[in-house]
């Protein structure tokens, strides 16, 4: 039996009792899904797959190559028009169907990769055995939560990062040779310590000392993590904040290239929300009754802020995603008013464009996937999604709620917060972002639901504590602050509305010129000098 024939057999088979048990179809429609760049193919198992639906089921066939760049997104788009105009009606039946490179994370979400993968060649590997060597020995040993297919992106992004140089230089005709010299010599010294850490992980795959393979292989995957983020940031900087590039919507053909390897459209994607340069998509309101809270932390200082709960997903997903929506009043000039103005609004949303797309992790933002306005408490609430792994029960814990409990931690840890934190911030400078509001109110923990071996971590800190909804026994990682307080932020060149705060609790944390009524438009500055 051909594979056609055998695909065919198991798919009437195993869809045959689910069809008789529902009324007949009018329509069916199949989404075919594959990679527009991939390193296995598919088009042939796509042509035949289509071919089996069209001619042996009578069924209808789109099909969708994802792009490289933006792939989520442009991704999510698809699936949602597909959806929309072919599963209007309770008599049509829609199938997706994906030829591509696939895992499972820790959560149980699926995850997609194209040529991602570190390449295997011929049988004997012999296209990249440096690349599927360590990779090999990389997935033996995974940190807490990493999937195969994560290790084999990771070792095949460092290789094609490494690609970007001929010998000790940029091959002729090479884009990143047309940047200024020092933001040359700055991505071939960082693309030098890639290659420092991808011999050394080459020289630990070889070797394999069993007894110190674990620890070695965990080591040599952050350290690699570390160094391609290094390399991909020297890339990106000097392409974003160079006006012939940066303010623009497309980058020239002869950079498509590096910006994919280098993840430099996600971050233009960004600055040019900032620069006012994209779009808002849509609307971004959420309706109130899909969110369905479990409990309210009340702060003293802040009043009601913080609230987990669960977004009733479609019914496709089969779902709730769980939350963590964060409580922002409305601005005090419009506290009268029955109606919030136009501008509040836009400003909401605009906020809420920034947050939502795809960040590096390093940005410390939780994904937010829009907002909901409660006339009752006079306050707006952004939706940010929490992964499984947080415990719900718990809620996020402040720096000073957390020094309450554990008035003493290591001096390492807090370096490793301080390091973090001014990562996150660099990074937000980096892109033209001033968040404006830097403070311990604004910094939080998310505590881990359950024990894990990331927990071994020396960043990680085990706390005990009471709050009157459960009496949790939690791990946070100090590692791993998020970033919240985004109402205030802005583009660092947009003209500072200059409002009046008399708080002690929020000047504490200002530049004197910022005290009271400011003297001085907001500058990164001031960031800087709250961080401090």
């Amino acid at each position: 039996m051909s594979a056609e024939a055998q695909f065919s057999k198991q798919f009437y088979d195993n869809s045959r009792t689910f069809f008789s048990e529902r009324v007949d179809y009018t329509s069916v429609t199949a989404l075919l899904v594959h990679w527009e760049r991939n390193d296995i193919n598919p088009e042939n198992e796509i042509d035949a797959v289509r071919d089996i639906f069209e001619k042996d089921f009578a069924f209808a066939t789109l099909s969708f190559p994802i792009p490289p760049l933006c792939p989520q997104q442009a991704l999510n788009r698809e699936i949602s028009a597909f959806v929309a105009t072919y599963s209007n009606k309770s008599d049509t039946l829609i199938l997706v169907y994906y030829a591509g490179h696939g895992d499972v994370d820790a959560k149980g979400k699926s995850i997609w990769a194209a040529a991602a993968l570190v390449s295997k060649g011929d049988k004997d590997g012999a296209e990249d055995p440096t690349g599927l060597r360590i990779a090999e020995w990389l997935k033996t040993h995974p940190p807490d939560g990493v999937t195969a297919v994560s290790v084999e992106a990771l070792v095949s992004k460092a290789r094609r990062l490494q690609g970007l140089v001929d010998q000790t230089a940029f091959p002729p005709g090479s884009f990143l040779g047309k940047l200024s010299e020092d933001a040359q010599k700055e991505i071939l010294y960082r693309l030098q310590a890639l290659d420092t850490v991808m011999y050394s992980a080459d020289q630990s795959a070889q070797a394999c000392v069993a007894e110190l393979e674990g620890p070695t292989v965990r080591t040599s995957f952050q350290a690699l993590g570390q160094s391609v983020d290094a390399v991909c940031k020297a890339v990106q900087t000097p392409i974003i904040l160079d006006p012939q590039f940066g303010n623009h919507l497309e980058l020239p053909k002869d950079a498509v290239q590096v910006a994919t390897v280098a993840d430099v459209q996600d971050v233009m994607t960004l600055r040019q929300r900032l620069l006012g340069q994209s779009s808002i998509p849509g609307s971004l309101e959420l309706p109130r009754e899909l969110i369905h809270f479990a409990w309210e932390t009340t702060d003293s200082d802040m009043g009601p802020r913080f609230r987990n709960g669960t977004l009733k997903t479609p019914k496709s997903l089969n779902a709730n995603q769980s939350v963590l929506v964060e409580s922002v009043p409305y601005q005090d000039w419009c506290a009268t008013d029955k109606v919030r103005g136009s501008d509040e609004i836009q400003e909401i949303e605009w906020t809420v464009a920034l947050l939502s797309p795809p960040k590096r992790v390093d940005y410390h933002i939780l994904p937010c996937v829009g907002y909901i306005d409660e006339p009752v408490h006079r306050s707006y609430g952004f939706v940010y999604e929490i992964a499984a792994e947080y415990d719900t029960n718990a809620g996020p814990v402040l720096p000073r709620e957390l020094y309450k409990i554990k008035p003493i931690v290591a001096l390492g840890k807090r370096i490793r917060l301080a390091h973090e934190l001014i990562a996150t911030l660099g990074n937000f400078h980096r892109v033209g972002w001033v968040h404006k509001h830097i403070s311990s109110y604004n910094v939080a923990f998310l505590p881990r639901a359950r024990q894990t071996h990331s927990q071994q971590h020396p960043s990680m800190t085990r706390v005990s504590f009471t709050n009157k909804h459960s009496v949790t026994n939690s791990v946070v990682d100090l590692a791993s602050p998020w970033l919240f307080g985004f109402d205030l932020s802005r583009h660092g060149d947009k003209t500072s509305q200059m409002r009046e705060d008399h708080s002690q609790a929020s000047n504490i944390y200002r530049h004197p010129d910022r005290w009271g009524k400011p003297k001085m438009k907001f500058i990164k500055a001031y960031d800087v000098y709250s961080l401090i």
